[in-house]
């Protein structure tokens, strides 16, 4: 086929210009009846469309009509009967007479009706064809399809399909580039981008075969092998002529453990499709002749019916034939690796079974039959990057990564377990193995914060300032453990960096308030020295009162730090939230800054420090040296230390005022509650 435009193009209704939706085979007598009822003059591209959607349509012996009713030239007329005739899988010579030898299209099309013969006839036509017309770009991609070392005209777009040029391929708009673009990515692994290229190009032109064969062979990489199958069938009626989506119709199916001789179409087939039932046959167990030929495609067959006949050296002989004419040939990959399996060898089977999957990287297949032969070898961290690397760069599978879960267990990769949880849960990988890391943290040093404190008596008296900074110590062990993990595991622009901060700091407060709580137990008082004591409903409508005292100071301080630049850390950790990952991290977030973090500060700041501090110093000093205190913690956002001086002192004071440490925690609650939002929002407060 040739670079088609779209059969919306034909008809008079659909000449406005707009997305065109994606053809189907039920489409196809439609899209024949708007072809034809289209009015105006054809000319050479609008005759070979006009005649691929009568094949397609099974109306083949109306192209040639149609075409001279709409004005068309005799030549032109002759060459739509030439195209519907090719396009449907007939014979080529009885039309090439009544076409021009110097029209247009003419080699290409009659290179086209030789694909499905013996493959040397198939390139010697291909070659002659693009010699005739080097700068088709239909001609030099199934050039490319074929291996075929040539060369097109230079700078054009056929030069850069034959090339693989990503560049010239992703500037160009033209459907065949995009379907270039595909083949590329699918060589490369990278199913989702080839599934991306692949619909664009189907939907910019629906007529050309070629993009619907890519697109279901990207949807078969992609494991939709239900829509990759309509695919390839819609492929399969607008060019007959071309074998290979009816070869992909058939390994799918065979792959899937479905009937899949009829895919190839009814006898007698062509040389190509014979090879391809040769192979498969033998590969189901069934003894059969190879079709004769001396391409890749035959010589791997030959293999194949060589192993099921029992000669493991002609079987090797064959397909080492096959990769000496095509080193990317993956079925003779396959078929030597299944020789090294009959003859015991593992090793050469894996190392065979490893060629066959860097070649396809998009048959997910091949890795995870590679990942099965690795653990049934007691392999397990082998089989392990297999599926791991086969999980980049795809979406998400819930079976793989089920399987990957097992195989990390097995290899004893906590990691991997890991990243694999955070994909199916739509988390970052970081972020999880980051909280992971702190809570491993939290559980080792618990025992021995709580250890600690409880090995503190002293009966008769509270405790003293060498507690409460022990306290203010262990409540450090967060940040500081937690700033390399952030350092190392932060991607670029990709994780919350804000959540990881905020449990870590959790962490280290977590661990500071259970040694306060053992250290209470121990002393007299009990917890109700900690504030943890009932207090009168006036004081938490009293923090209401001063919670607005403490917005006013924030907002007076940022308006006279205006002109300075202290604000950069908090812009920074702003920056690096990323509320678009979803409602998950935004609620562990909210939890931990508007619920976790107050009730841990206020019972290790107003509870304990505070508490030893006005012992030794008296009320006020002690209330002003435990803000201050308070504020230092928060250090590393220089902008939010005044404001969060001034929620100390009043925080310290309702702990005073009211004896108990709740009028505090609710302070601090709405604080950081108002916080949040307006930090979400973009609006500056700072979280305490």
């Amino acid at each position: 086929m040739v670079v088609l435009l779209g059969w919306w193009w034909i008809g008079w209704s659909l000449a406005v210009a707009g997305p065109a939706a994606p053809l189907q085979v039920d489409d196809l007598p439609g899209a024949w009846e708007q072809a034809r009822d289209a009015h105006g003059v054809l000319d050479g591209a609008e005759a070979e469309r006009l005649a691929v959607l009568a094949a397609g349509a099974g109306r083949a012996g109306e192209a040639a009509p149609r075409a001279a009713s709409r004005g068309a030239s005799p030549e032109l007329v002759a060459f739509a009967a030439l195209v519907a005739a090719v396009s449907e899988g007939r014979a080529p010579e009885p039309f090439l007479a009544a076409v021009p030898e110097g029209l247009v299209g003419r080699e290409r099309w009659k290179a086209f009706s030789q694909l499905a013969g013996p493959p040397d006839q198939a390139r010697v036509a291909l070659v002659a064809a693009l010699a005739s017309e080097p700068a088709d770009p239909l001609l030099a991609t199934y050039c490319r399809r074929q291996d075929l070392r040539v060369r097109a005209a230079s700078g054009t777009l056929a030069a850069a399909i034959l090339a693989g040029d990503r560049a010239a391929l992703e500037a160009s708009r033209d459907p065949l580039a995009q379907a270039a673009m595909a083949s590329v990515l699918l060589e490369e692994g990278r199913v989702e981008e080839a599934l991306v290229a692949a619909d664009n190009a189907r939907r910019a032109d629906p007529v050309i075969a070629s993009t619907h064969t890519l697109f279901g062979l990207a949807l078969s990489a992609a494991g939709l092998e239900s829509a990759a199958v309509e695919s390839l069938h819609l492929s399969a009626r607008l060019a007959a002529w071309d074998p290979a989506p009816r070869e992909a119709l058939a390994r799918l199916h065979w792959v899937r453990g479905e009937p899949w001789e009829a895919a190839l179409g009814p006898q007698p087939r062509s040389n190509w499709l014979e090879a391809v039932a040769a192979e498969l046959s033998c590969r189901s167990g069934r003894e059969t002749e190879p079709a004769p030929g001396d391409h890749p495609r035959h010589l791997a067959a030959e293999g194949w019916c060589a192993i099921t006949a029992g000669d493991l050296d002609g079987a090797r002989d064959a397909f080492h034939a096959a990769l000496g004419l095509n080193t990317r040939w993956v079925s003779a990959m396959q078929g030597l690796a299944e020789v090294h399996r009959l003859r015991g060898d593992q090793e050469g089977r894996v190392a065979h079974m490893r060629a066959a999957a860097a070649t396809a990287p998009a048959d997910s297949r091949l890795a995870l039959a590679l990942a099965d032969v690795l653990a049934e070898q007691g392999r397990p961290v082998e089989s392990l990057g297999v599926l791991t690397r086969l999980a980049h760069g795809r979406r998400m599978d819930p079976d793989l990564e089920r399987r990957i879960r097992a195989a990390s267990l097995a290899a004893g990769e906590p990691g991997a377990w890991l990243d694999s949880w955070a994909r199916t849960t739509d988390l970052a990988p970081s972020a999880v193995r980051g909280a992971a890391f702190l809570s491993l943290v939290a559980l080792l040093c618990a025992p021995l914060v709580l250890a600690l404190g409880l090995s503190i008596r002293r009966p008769g008296r509270r405790w003293g300032l060498a507690e409460a900074f022990v306290a203010i110590g262990v409540a450090l062990v967060g940040p500081i453990l937690g700033l390399p993990l952030l350092l190392r595991l932060a991607p670029e622009g990709g994780v919350d960096t804000l959540v990881l901060a905020l449990g870590a700091t959790v962490i280290g407060e977590a661990l500071a308030v259970t040694f306060a709580v053992a250290l209470a137990r121990r002393i007299d008082g009990g917890l109700g020295a900690l504030g943890l004591s009932r207090c009168r409903w006036s004081y938490l409508g009293l923090a209401l009162v001063l919670e607005a005292v403490v917005v006013v100071a924030g907002v007076l301080w940022s308006a006279l730090l205006s002109g300075l630049d202290l604000s950069r850390p908090t812009q920074d950790v702003a920056l690096a939230f990323d509320p678009s990952r979803g409602m998950t991290e935004l609620l562990v977030a909210g939890t931990l800054a508007v619920i976790v973090a107050p009730l841990l500060e206020e019972l290790l700041f107003r509870g304990l420090v505070q508490r030893a501090a006005v012992d030794r110093w008296g009320r006020w000093r002690g209330i002003a040296l435990t803000a201050c205190l308070f504020g230092a913690m928060h250090i590393s956002e220089p902008a939010a230390v005044p404001p969060l001086l001034v929620l100390g002192l009043a925080t310290g004071w309702l702990r005073e005022a009211s004896g108990s440490v709740w009028p505090a925690v609710c302070l601090h609650v709405v604080n950081n509650a108002l916080a949040a939002v307006t930090f979400v929002a973009a609006a500056g407060v700072c979280v305490g």
